[in-house]
């Protein structure tokens, strides 16, 4: 197994979250990604706009030679910005927010067993 090294999220790996939160977007088989904007939608921007709040916390993990290859976080909301999928985002982040190319099952289980 390859090995990973798992760090706090910073201000350093914000353009790596917007870009696993577009990764995270359920597209059915057959079906066209949509545009990258659509992580600029309210409903979807919440998640990573002005990271680093009172309450935001990010696992990023790397490879070897220092490549993001996934990330686990989750976000506080107030009663202005309501939610109710917190605990659906930080399993989303498990189970999907790893890159394709990278060996999914494995840096997963490497994220439950290190963090």
């Amino acid at each position: 197994m390859e090995k990973y090294t798992i760090h706090s999220g910073s201000a350093a790996d914000i353009d790596f979250l917007w870009e696993m939160l577009y990764q995270a977007i359920y597209v059915p088989e057959g079906v066209e990604r949509p545009s990258r904007a659509i992580i600029k939608d309210p409903a979807l921007e919440k998640y990573v706009r002005n990271w680093g709040r009172d309450g935001d916390i990010a696992l990023i993990a790397l490879d070897e030679t220092g490549n993001h290859v996934g990330a686990i976080w989750t976000r506080l909301f107030n009663e202005k910005n309501q939610t109710m999928v917190i605990l659906l985002m930080i399993l989303l982040c498990l189970v999907w927010q790893f890159y394709l190319i990278i060996e999914g099952k494995e840096l997963a289980r490497y994220f439950l067993m290190n963090c």
